[in-house]
C-alpha cells in the first residue's frame, strides 16, 4: 500500500527542482514552514496538530497548478488527516476528509487506499433515513420471483426447522459431481407437499478446478435436472458455485463467466421452473473485482449473497490494523444495512436479490469467546431493517449450523434468546408465511424531501452513528414534538390532521445511549383528504365512538376499548407495555402497539396491520379483531360501513 510521508515528498521535490530546472514546479514559500509543524506533528503524534496542520496545508495547496507534487502532497495529507479524524472520534469528519482524498488517490494510482477510503466514507459517516409503510411494489418479474416479501428459512437438516412451522423456503445442499441421494429426494418430497421453495446450493467442491473443468460434468448436470423436473410446480433457485469470491482457488474471471453461462443455459434449456441465482460473499477478497465476474443479466436471474457477523474479524483478536475490519465489516463495522448496500444498490434496480446464506456469531471458536450479545444486536438489526429499506430482498435464508474448526459459531442455539429473536423476527407480515405461493401485504418506501402525506401515516427510521447504539427518535412536524419512540425501527404514528395543508418541515431526530445526537430535516407537503364517515354495526346494532373510525392502507381502524366491548369482551391494558387483554369466555386475545403479532389464546396471528396510537387514543384494525372472537366480517362499500356478526 503507497504511503508517502512528507520528507520523502520534499526530498522528491528538491530533486526534480535540480533535475529539471527552469521547468521544476515551485512550492510557496508559505508552505514549508507548514510542512515542518505538520511533520513535527506526526513525528510526536499529535492528531489534532496533525489535522490543524494537515488542513492547513491542503488549503493552500489545492489551488496551485496540478502536477505529480502537488497530487502528492494533497493525496497524502488527506489521508493522513482523516486517520486522525477518525483515531479522534471525529468520523463524519473523517469521512469527508476521505472524500477529499479519494480523487487524489485515484490520478496517483494509490488504489489500496482509496479502497479503505471508500469502505471508510460507507462506515464513518451518520446517517438518518425515513420510511413509510404506503409504498410502492419493487418487481422485476424475473423467474420465480414474487411481488412483495420475504421467503425465509434455513438449512434442510437445521435444527430450527422443527420450531419453524411458518417457513416458506429452504437450503438444500448438493456437490457437483455426486448423484442425488435418497435423503435429498426425501427432502425435495417434504418440500413439495409443504408448499415450500427450495434454494438447491449447487457447490463446486474442487473449486477453480471444478470451473475450468465444467464441461466434464455434462451427465451429472442431466441428472440433477432430472431429479429437479420431478418438481414442476415448485420455485427452485439453483444457487451455483456461491461465494466464489472467497474461494481458496480463485477462478479467473473469463473462466467463471464461461462456466456460470454454460451452467445458465444448461438448466434454462431443461428446467422450467429453475431460477439460476448468481451468489457472492458481501465482503470480496482484496483484489477480487466482482463486476469482471458478473455472467451478465440474460443468465442470471437472481443476485445472491452470504452475508455473516462476526465480531472479531476471523474470529481472533488483534486482527484489526486501523482498517480491516472496515473493510471486511466485522465488529462495529458489521451493521447489516451497510454490509450489504454494496452489492443490493449495484444489482437491485433490475435483479430481485437474495441473502442466500447468514448467520450471526454468538460464540468465537478459536479465542473461546463469547459473542451472544453481539450477535442479538446484529440480528435485530439484520430482520427489522433489511425488509424495510431493501424491497427487492426477497428471501432470507439462515445458515442453522455449527461446524467445530471453523472461526464462529452461527447456528441458532437451541432455547436461547437468539432462537427465540429469531422466531419472533420471522412472525412479520414482511416475511412471507407458510407457502411459497404467498405474498406480504406491506410494502414500505423511503421518503425525500417535497413528498406529499395526508391524514394519517406511519413512519420508520433509520439511524447510523458510527460506534454508537441509537435507542430513540424524536419526530417533529415544524417546531411541534409529533411521536417518540424508544424501540427499532422507532415507529411514529401521525396525526397530520392537526396542521394546515401546505408546506412544513419534518425533522427526526435520533438518540445514542451516550448522548450523541444526529437528525434529518426535510420539506413535505401536508394534503389531508376529508375521509367519509365509516360506520360500524355489530349485529345490526351501529357503535358510537368518541373518536372517528379511520381507513388507513385500506385496512379500517376503530377505537380499541369500544369495539372490545360491543363484542362483549372485558378489556386490561397494560401502560408500560402498551398492550391490550380482551377476554370473552374461554377467548382471550392479546395485541400491542405497534407489533404485527396478536395472539388468541396463546397462538401466534400475524396481522397485516398493527395497533396504533394516534392523537392519544388507540386504535386497532376492526377485521382482525372481530374474526379473532370468531365473528364474519363485511364491508359495505356503498355505505362505508363494517358489518359484524357473530
Amino acid at each position: 500500500m503507497k504511503k508517502i510521508i512528507s520528507l520523502l515528498i520534499c526530498l522528491f521535490i528538491v530533486f526534480n527542482m535540480l533535475t529539471f530546472s527552469v521547468y521544476a514546479y515551485k512550492f510557496p514559500n508559505s508552505f514549508w514552514k507548514i510542512n515542518d509543524a505538520y511533520q513535527a506533528a506526526l513525528d510526536s503524534g499529535d492528531d489534532w496538530k496533525i489535522v490543524h496542520f494537515g488542513e492547513e496545508t491542503t488549503a493552500l495547496i489545492r489551488n496551485e497548478p496540478e502536477n505529480e507534487q502537488t497530487l502528492n502532497v494533497l493525496a497524502s495529507r488527506y489521508e493522513q488527516v482523516a486517520k486522525s479524524y477518525a483515531k479522534l472520534g471525529e468520523f463524519d469528519k473523517s469521512a469527508q476528509a476521505y472524500k477529499n482524498f479519494i480523487p487524489y488517490g485515484e490520478k496517483l494510482g494509490w488504489s489500496d487506499s482509496v479502497k479503505i477510503a471508500n469502505a471508510s466514507i460507507l462506515q464513518y459517516e451518520s446517517d438518518v433515513k425515513i420510511y413509510t409503510d404506503n409504498g410502492n411494489e419493487v418487481f422485476y418479474g424475473a423467474k420465480n420471483e414474487h411481488t412483495n416479501g420475504v421467503l425465509f428459512g434455513s438449512c434442510s437438516d437445521a435444527n430450527i426447522r422443527q420450531k419453524l412451522s411458518n417457513e416458506s423456503m429452504m437450503i438444500l445442499y448438493h456437490e457437483l459431481n455426486e448423484g442425488i441421494t435418497d435423503w435429498q429426494k426425501m427432502i425435495m418430497d417434504k418440500a413439495n407437499d409443504s408448499d415450500i421453495a427450495v434454494e438447491f446450493a449447487l457447490n463446486c467442491k474442487n473449486e477453480g478446478w471444478d470451473i475450468d473443468n465444467i464441461h466434464q460434468y455434462d451427465a451429472n448436470l442431466s441428472n440433477i435436472a432430472a431429479f429437479l423436473n420431478n418438481y414442476p410446480d415448485m420455485k427452485i433457485f439453483l444457487r451455483f458455485a456461491a461465494e466464489f469470491d472467497v474461494w481458496t482457488t480463485i477462478p479467473e474471471s473469463q473462466s467463471f463467466v464461461s462456466a456460470y453461462r454454460y451452467v445458465s443455459d444448461f438448466f434454462k434449456s431443461k428446467c422450467k421452473n429453475v431460477a439460476m441465482v448468481w451468489s457472492l460473499n458481501h465482503v470480496s477478497n482484496w483484489d477480487i473485482n466482482i463486476d469482471d465476474y458478473y455472467p451478465g443479466d440474460e443468465y442470471v436471474d437472481w443476485v445472491g449473497m452470504s452475508s455473516y457477523y462476526q465480531k472479531y474479524f476471523k474470529g481472533e483478536y488483534g486482527n484489526d490494523d486501523g482498517y480491516t475490519e472496515v473493510v471486511f465489516k466485522t465488529g462495529i463495522n458489521s451493521e447489516p444495512y451497510l454490509a450489504v448496500k454494496n452489492i443490493v444498490e449495484k444489482y437491485g434496480n433490475r435483479k430481485p436479490i437474495m441473502i442466500s446464506e447468514s448467520g450471526f456469531s454468538h460464540y468465537a471458536n478459536k479465542i473461546g469467546v463469547d459473542t451472544t450479545a453481539f450477535a442479538l444486536e446484529r440480528m435485530e438489526d439484520f430482520y427489522t431493517y433489511l425488509p424495510i429499506m431493501y424491497p427487492q430482498i426477497k428471501l432470507i435464508a439462515y445458515f442453522d449450523k455449527s461446524f467445530g474448526h471453523e472461526s464462529d459459531d452461527y447456528s441458532i442455539p437451541q432455547v436461547s434468546e437468539i432462537e427465540k429473536n429469531y422466531l419472533k423476527y420471522t412472525k412479520s407480515p414482511r416475511f412471507i408465511q407458510d407457502s411459497e405461493n404467498n405474498i406480504s401485504p406491506v410494502y414500505y418506501s423511503e421518503i425525500n424531501e417535497s413528498v406529499t402525506l395526508s391524514n394519517i401515516v406511519n413512519l420508520f427510521t433509520y439511524s447510523h452513528i458510527y460506534g454508537e447504539k441509537v435507542v430513540s427518535a424524536e419526530y417533529y412536524i415544524g417546531s411541534t414534538l409529533v411521536a417518540t419512540s424508544n424501540k427499532k425501527p422507532f415507529i411514529a404514528t401521525i396525526d397530520l390532521s392537526q396542521f394546515e395543508n401546505g408546506h412544513h418541515l419534518l425533522c427526526v431526530k435520533t438518540y445514542t445511549e451516550s448522548g450523541k445526537v444526529w437528525g434529518k430535516e426535510m420539506g413535505i407537503k401536508i394534503e389531508n383528504n376529508l375521509q367519509s364517515e365509516i360506520s360500524v354495526v355489530v349485529n345490526g346494532q351501529k357503535l358510537s365512538f368518541d373518536a372517528p373510525a379511520f381507513i388507513y392502507n385500506n385496512r379500517t381502524f376503530v377505537p380499541l376499548r369500544a369495539i372490545f366491548e360491543a363484542l362483549g369482551a372485558s378489556v386490561e391494558w397494560n401502560g408500560a407495555a402498551k398492550t391490550v387483554t380482551a377476554t370473552k369466555g374461554e377467548t382471550q386475545v392479546m395485541a400491542t402497539i405497534n407489533d404485527y403479532v396478536m395472539t388468541k389464546n396463546n397462538e401466534t396471528k400475524i396481522l397485516d396491520a398493527f395497533p396504533m396510537i394516534v392523537s392519544s387514543r388507540t386504535f386497532v384494525p376492526v377485521r382482525a379483531i372481530a374474526q379473532s372472537f370468531d365473528c364474519n366480517v363485511n364491508w359495505n362499500s356503498n355505505t362505508k360501513t363494517v358489518e359484524i356478526t357473530g
